[in-house]
């Protein structure tokens, strides 16, 4: 078998090997042509199968119109008969994607149409819902619709809604998650003849359901196509879709289950819907893509807007969102809007209006301010004469009414001017130039809100509402439009109010965003920590029948119990699984605003009569509470600093100067910062827009222990020489003081900067020394 030149070893053994590889190719080169032939025969196989379980499926589905009921009827099988049928579909999805295949798009449009129709008009022998019935198949059926549900995400996935059958496709499939997710629309369970345990099952399949689609990540993938095509406004789902997470969020989750729990949706569920929802919403209206005088009636419109401001308002209240400026868009040229606004162009007047926290906080604020002076210049004109009233200052709250209560609002809107009169009955000196002003808003409004005046009452976190007891005070209704008048004046003259209000009451004077289905609920544990426990007890409580509640709320008022009806005829309607969860909104709502609407609205008729509601629109609940009572921000010396103007020989290079703004910077810490704002101008927190806008301008003035007070020009004089001369510089048993009315620190000249720490700490913790100029 070898060579007869082989005359050594190693050419035998190569020769032995060449021979050997050539075996092993010529049985390789067979084996792979089995194996090829095998795997020939299996595709040949396969896809006779897949052509005949396809052609099968088309014939069953084919002519099916999801907008013709008619059509169902000529394809009418028996709820054994689909069920067998969506089995070989998803048995031909499987063969299909092992050969890396797509489904056909034809029958998958034809099938979601004939589910979409069987379910919503079929009778229950037909419908393929009516398997929930049945104890040989209910298990198989639920696996089955499971399922069916991620192969239809899938397939939605891999469509481009741009070409139209996609898009017909992508209609279809959303529809049917729809209809699946609410048993509403199932017909073969006519809801008038479902009983508790029926509705209760059903409600629950349904809610698997929606389950299912966030853990297949329906709303993720669902929200990549809608921002893909937020641009050009495409209709890609019903409203009723977004209708019934609107209702599951809002009116059935509460907060444990909505934040802790998540469930139904992943708190990173509702943060995309929000993300799309403002783009769609942003820009349809920046772009010009429908008409504005019809936007309104827009079905997609409406229930978009409602959706998304009901997120924007729960994620204000407790944030599900990481970034503060979530809610702005990125896109917006401020600049180019700014100026639109100002020519009163109709898309950015409809911005601001109607989504109005796409804009930035501080242009809102800069937006506001120039409605302000446009106002003024308009109740004003070329009159620039004040209104000067006399207030004794035991007698505070009464001269106050007595003398404003019954002026116009533009009468109220301009310069007010103050002259105290003392327990003496003389006049206080003093000019005011603002800052006197300043000092009587502030202290009317804090005895008004003061709880012993009894016009006001506070929560357990110390937030203010209105006192449902508030009648006992005289003309109290007149008294808190009284209130919100003096407190939209403060807003009007961008001045810093130290109160805060509760939430839920603030909600109410912002207006129109209390329609988009805000939940009391939420806030109730605000107010009524052990209520709030309650309600949600009987919320999942499964046996609420046994505690025979009632539509109504009774309360000991004086001794007697007062019975209050939730509803008409509250006492005769009994509270049961099926209507608890109205039952405790309505107790909620009974709390937070049922029995003190009249006081809220006798408020808010004072506030709006200054603050418009076009402008108070545009701020959310906690930008309300801002612009009231200042930043939540720590005090920032330095724009501070560059804010400042100084009296009596003083200046920003001054040693006394260098020592003052080193002690507050390095020395205190956050709640002395506090006191010390607080010390000289009354509020704790800065202004919300910076030191550039607080009125009167705060002001640093050196002082000598010897000094009289005259007015502020005199003493800076006085003091302005004293300081050049040194003369008093020694002195330290003099403590600083300070004038809140005008904003005014009056620091002594101290010689030891350790010496101005002790006394400026034992000042701002003693409020002592607080005096006018």
């Amino acid at each position: 078998m070898f060579s007869q030149n082989s005359s050594d070893k190693e050419s035998f053994i190569r020769q032995a090997n060449e021979a050997r590889e050539r075996r092993t190719l010529e049985k390789k080169k067979l084996s792979s042509a089995i194996r090829i032939q095998a795997l020939y025969r299996g595709y040949r196989a396969r896809k006779t199968i897949i052509n005949h379980i396809e052609s099968e499926l088309n014939n069953a589905f084919c002519g099916i119109d999801v907008k013709d009921v008619d059509s169902l009827n000529s394809k009418s099988y028996l709820s054994k008969q689909l069920f067998n049928l969506i089995n070989r579909f998803l048995f031909l999805n499987n063969l299909k994607h092992s050969n890396r295949n797509s489904m056909g798009k034809t029958l998958v449009l034809n099938l979601s149409s004939y589910l979409i129709l069987n379910i919503t008009n079929s009778d229950f022998k037909h419908s393929y819902m009516g398997l929930i019935l049945s104890k040989d198949n209910f298990q198989s059926f639920l696996g089955q619709t499971h399922k069916i549900l991620k192969k239809f995400i899938n397939i939605m996935h891999e469509l481009n809604i741009k070409d139209l059958n996609d898009y017909r496709i992508f209609t279809n499939l959303i529809n049917f998650f729809t209809i699946l997710c609410d048993s509403k629309y199932w017909k073969c369970f006519p809801t008038s003849n479902r009983n508790e345990m029926l509705e209760k099952t059903l409600q629950e399949i349904s809610k698997n359901y929606t389950i299912s689609l966030k853990n297949n990540s329906f709303f993720e993938k669902l929200m990549i196509h809608m921002i893909q095509n937020s641009k050009n406004h495409v209709p890609i789902i019903k409203p009723n879709t977004f209708n019934y997470i609107f209702n599951l969020t809002f009116n059935v989750l509460d907060e444990n289950e909505f934040y802790v729990e998540q469930k139904v949706l992943k708190l990173n569920d509702y943060k995309q819907i929000a993300n799309f929802l403002n783009n769609l919403l942003y820009h349809v209206v920046a772009n010009g893509l429908i008409d504005l005088k019809l936007l309104d009636q827009d079905p997609y419109f409406t229930v978009f807007h409602q959706l998304l401001f009901s997120l924007y308002v729960k994620d204000c209240r407790r944030s599900f969102t990481d970034k503060s400026e979530f809610w702005t868009i990125k896109e917006m040229r401020i600049k180019n809007f700014m100026e639109d606004l100002e020519k009163e162009s109709k898309n950015a007047l409809f911005i601001i209006n109607k989504i109005p926290h796409v804009v930035p906080l501080k242009y809102r604020i800069e937006i506001l301010k120039n409605k302000i002076e446009k106002d003024k210049q308009i109740v004003l004109g070329e009159d620039c004469s004040s209104l000067k009233i006399s207030i004794r200052r035991n007698r505070l709250v009464e001269d106050a009414y007595r003398n404003l209560s019954s002026l116009s609002s533009n009468l109220l809107k301009s310069p007010i001017r103050i002259t105290f009169i003392n327990e003496f009955g003389l006049k206080e000196a003093g000019i005011d130039q603002d800052g006197v002003f300043k000092e009587f808003l502030q202290q009317t409004i804090q005895n008004l809100l003061n709880p012993e005046f009894n016009l006001f009452k506070l929560t357990s976190d110390q937030f203010l509402y209105p006192s449902a007891a508030s009648y006992f005070v005289e003309d109290h209704l007149q008294m808190f439009q009284f209130a919100g008048k003096l407190i939209a004046k403060a807003v009007y003259e961008s001045l810093v109010i130290d109160t805060e209000f509760a939430p839920f009451f603030l909600r109410q004077i912002a207006g129109y965003r209390s329609q988009f289905s805000y939940s009391f609920l939420d806030d109730l544990v605000t107010l009524d920590q052990d209520l709030y426990k309650n309600l949600n007890f009987i919320k999942h409580d499964q046996n609420v029948d046994d505690l025979e509640l009632n539509f109504t709320h009774s309360e000991h008022h004086l001794g007697k119990l007062i019975t209050h009806e939730l509803v008409p005829s509250g006492e005769l309607i009994k509270v049961t699984n099926t209507n608890k969860i109205k039952y405790i909104h309505l107790m909620a709502h009974f709390k937070l605003h049922r029995q003190i609407k009249d006081q809220i609205n006798a408020f808010n008729e004072g506030f709006k009569s200054i603050i418009r509601q076009d402008w108070i629109n545009m701020f959310s609940v906690t930008e309300i509470q801002r612009l009231i009572s200042g930043c939540l921000n720590d005090l920032n010396i330095e724009d501070l600093k560059k804010n400042v103007q100084y009296w009596g020989g003083l200046h920003s290079s001054h040693r006394l100067v260098k020592w003052l703004w080193e002690i507050v910077e390095n020395d205190f810490d956050q709640e002395e910062k506090s006191l010390f704002l607080k010390f000289v101008t009354s509020s704790p927190k800065p202004p919300l827009m910076g030191f550039s806008t607080l009125n009167p301008q705060f002001t640093i003035r050196c002082v000598e222990a010897e000094e009289e007070e005259g007015t502020i020009y005199d003493s800076s004089l006085k003091g302005f020489f004293k300081t050049l001369m040194n003369i008093g510089g020694t002195n330290t048993s003099r403590l600083p003081t300070s004038s809140t009315c005008f904003n005014l620190l009056k620091l002594p000249n101290y010689s030891k900067k350790s010496t101005l720490r002790d006394k400026l700490r034992y000042a701002i913790r003693s409020n002592s020394g607080f005096e006018l100029s």
